[in-house]
């Protein structure tokens, strides 16, 4: 009686610290401004020579006494030094700017308070006395530059407001108890106003404090290259010559208004910032509308679902396919919470994600059932991503929502065809059972353990099975596993019929098989 075994293969049956974008750099600087800006300083620190050594010399008599222009000069300085401190407070929101924003902006702040206030007293012991502690209280404010920048994180929120707190008090102090405060000027032989030791020393020490954070900024530019570093390096070396100089000159002398211009000058290099920056940024945005709208235009033409969240789970943003997706419009969701939109079984499953991304990673896409407005069901794989700003604090949330009702009823039908193939397999009283390319059993119908002697396929799952069944020849000699006819359907890509061979059972008896063998492909190659 001649047994029939058949053999066949194997089951296998889609994103954003200095310009406002990687770098803020000042690219004017390094495409020619630069070049204007270095013209301006060697002009500047030129014309205070020649008025030094011409004040010397041969305009040693000549005075000029002339209090508006001193104080429409001190006036715009403290200006631009409140704006660019306001400025460098803006970009260190976002991560930009100098390497130093809290710490200049201090600085700044403290300078252009005390030279305001000086600008608007007459010449004077006060009057002498505000400029001077302002130069003093810049340079040692300016030299928290030399701090670790980590540091500024910690007082970025009420570091300006001190200073500016402390020294307006301190100005308050000045003006209303001079007597407490040292004597600034003093008069001479020939009869002249000069200034003391406590005035020169003032502005001599703030100087070499200048020149100490100008270093550092010069060091960060040359370790960093960003050119807002080397702005404020030039912005400390003439405020830092102009204090040096203070004590060559008298008051109204050429020298004194001479310094008095290199200061200007300084505030005029942070103004060239602010003016620079207030460009690049103009430029940016311009830059980021059209990318916006770039991707606005792809955003709404995808056919996936891309809603924005705030924190608090209002909706932020719909595109047209989360429109198509649920059947509610833009107009009526956006300031929504989102929660009124899906399902409870979806709330639920974010909850589970924000519990274990911490609002930080993204986690594998949510899979829900949504209900269209029209009452359909749709199958949804959502993916939930957190939004940050620029200094990486939660902003809200991203969804992507792909309509997977087509995958869904493709698996069902698969799955369906599947267990009618299974069913056919196990109710045929052949012998059916796969292999991989090493030869090993991956499955089988029960009638092949019934034939084989086995109680259930499970026993020889993974097993070789030339070496189970097929191992020696019907007269006894051995059957070298290279030689397996059944093997060569997988290994020479045909079919193989055979009918004189032998199989043998679980017990170590044979009986007479014939077999067919087949090789199964997948994407055009043998798998089993």
């Amino acid at each position: 009686m001649t047994h029939h075994l058949t053999t066949n293969t194997d089951a296998g049956d889609l994103s954003t610290k200095n310009g406002l974008d990687a770098t803020a750099s000042i690219d004017t600087l390094s495409q020619g401004g630069g070049r204007g800006l270095w013209l301006i300083i060697a002009v500047s620190l030129a014309v205070h020579v020649v008025c030094l050594v011409a004040g010397q010399t041969v305009l040693s008599d000549w005075r000029w006494p002339h209090h508006p222009v001193h104080a429409a000069v001190e006036m715009a300085g403290g200006l631009i030094a409140f704006w660019v401190a306001w400025m460098l407070m803006l970009l260190e929101k976002r991560g930009l700017g100098t390497s130093f924003n809290v710490w200049i902006a201090g600085a700044l702040i403290g300078m252009g308070t005390l030279d305001g206030v000086h600008a608007l007293v007459h010449a004077g012991h006060e009057f002498v006395w505000l400029h001077s502690t302002a130069t003093f209280a810049g340079g040692l404010l300016f030299t928290a530059v030399w701090f670790p920048r980590e540091w500024q994180g910690y007082v970025r929120d009420w570091w300006p407001w001190t200073v500016a707190a402390a020294v307006v008090a301190f100005s308050i102090f000045s003006l209303v108890m001079p007597d407490y405060t040292p004597r600034m000027l003093v008069v001479n032989e020939s009869g002249e106003k000069v200034f003391t030791t406590w005035a020169r020393a003032l502005n001599v020490v703030g100087g070499v404090l200048l020149f100490a954070a100008a270093i550092r900024l010069l060091l960060t530019w040359r370790a960093t290259r960003n050119e807002d570093d080397l702005l404020f390096f030039l912005h400390c070396t003439l405020f830092g010559a102009a204090a040096v100089m203070f004590e060559q000159s008298q008051l109204w002398d050429l020298p004194w208004w001479g310094w008095h211009g290199l200061r200007l000058t300084a505030y005029a290099v942070a103004l060239w910032f602010v003016v620079l920056s207030d460009l690049r940024a103009t430029r940016e945005l311009s830059r980021r509308a059209v990318v916006l709208n770039r991707l606005s235009a792809v955003v709404d033409s995808t056919d996936d679902a891309i809603i924005g969240l705030a924190v608090d789970g209002s909706i932020v943003s719909w595109n047209r396919g989360a429109e198509r997706l649920t059947g509610q419009s833009e107009s009526v969701v956006i300031g929504q919470p989102v929660s009124e939109f899906v399902p409870e079984d979806f709330r639920k499953a974010l909850s589970e994600f924000d519990r274990r991304s911490g609002h930080h990673n993204q986690a594998d896409p949510i899979e829900s059932v949504w209900q269209h407005t029209d009452g359909t069901e749709v199958n949804v794989s959502v993916a939930v991503s957190p939004i940050r700003d620029e200094a990486g604090r939660q902003a809200g949330y991203s969804w992507v929502a792909r309509d997977i009702s087509h995958r869904r009823r493709s698996e069902q039908e698969l799955r369906r065809k599947e267990t009618l193939i299974r069913s056919l397999l196990e109710a045929t009283a052949e012998g059916i059972y796969g292999l991989d390319l090493d030869g090993n059993c991956t499955w089988a119908n029960p009638a092949c353990a019934e034939l084989l002697g086995y109680d259930s396929p499970s026993e020889f799952l993974g097993i070789n099975m030339h070496n189970l069944i097929h191992h020696t020849r019907p007269d006894g000699t051995s059957y070298p596993n290279h030689e397996c006819r059944i093997y060569k359907a997988f290994r020479e890509g045909r079919g193989v019929h055979v009918d004189d061979e032998v199989l043998w059972r679980k017990d170590g008896s044979s009986f007479a098989a014939e077999y067919w063998s087949h090789p199964v492909r997948q994407d055009g190659k043998i798998v089993g």
